[in-house]
């Protein structure tokens, strides 16, 4: 025996032979056919459908009108990301990344677009008996009126639906607060003499004031479902409230 096989025999035997890694499948890749979701798919020929083919893998999902850009591709799998993209097993390319986003952007670009116009278009509504062209968001609001309109004609509000209405509306006064366009400024500037006959008409459809007994024996059974009272300082608008809550609870307890 030769010693260059001596040498090969010995080595062979000492040593362990690494084995060929795996190729991994490469993700493509591709969009709904509305368009308002971009994928990043791979076919995993380990993995087999019922049909014996490679099983496609679904390893990013981000619909176009997605709030914010994913900024890497560690970004993207923590928020787009399905299971088999966290679990390590799938590499998503530099290549994967900026062809997904070469089509994001521009696609969520134009959808800001179009959305923020859609949100300023004009809808009719009847006010005071007379058609008016308004604001989405307005049109909205006239709408919940119109429900609270037909509400009152069969029957009165319930004081929890009157807390969840007072909460919607202080969202709305804050977004108002926010651009300049609060209820003083309104009143000095933009309010109409034909808009005070509406406010008569809804304020003599009311029944009872709300210190009546009748009205806070309405309160009895949810007062302690209500959102607890946040006191100003010493307004004359808290200590009305909390004095009026004190009734309730008083009530309440005879009730008991």
């Amino acid at each position: 025996m030769s010693i260059f096989k001596k040498i090969n025999n010995e080595l062979t035997d000492s040593l362990t032979v690494t084995p060929k890694r795996k190729k991994h499948p490469t993700p493509r890749f591709q969009k709904n056919k509305s368009g308002k979701m971009l994928y990043i798919i791979v076919r995993d020929p380990e993995l087999k459908n019922s049909s014996g083919n490679a099983t496609h893998i679904t390893l990013i999902k981000l619909p176009i009108n997605a709030p914010t850009y994913p900024r890497s591709i560690k970004d993207l799998i923590a928020n787009y990301g399905t299971e088999e993209a966290r679990s390590g097993k799938y590499e998503i390319t530099g290549h994967n990344f900026e062809e997904i986003m070469s089509h994001f952007k521009p696609a969520n670009s134009l959808y800001k677009k179009y959305r923020k116009e859609e949100l300023h278009e004009k809808q009719s509504v009847v006010v005071n008996s007379k058609e008016e062209q308004v604001c989405k968001i307005a049109a909205l609001i006239h709408q919940a009126s119109d429900a609270f309109d037909a509400l009152e004609s069969e029957d009165e509000i319930y004081v929890l639906e009157a807390q969840e209405i007072h909460q919607a509306l202080y969202r709305v006064q804050n977004r108002l607060r926010a651009v300049r366009m609060t209820d003083m400024f309104y009143n000095e500037f933009l309010f109409k003499e034909d808009d005070k006959k509406a406010i008569e008409h809804m304020c003599s459809k009311r029944k009872f004031n709300l210190e009546d007994k009748a009205s806070l024996m309405r309160f009895v059974n949810v007062v302690s479902k209500l959102t607890p009272l946040k006191h100003r300082g010493s307004s004359k608008t808290a200590t009305k409230a909390v004095a009026v809550r004190r009734k309730i609870e008083e009530l309440k307890q005879k009730e008991e």
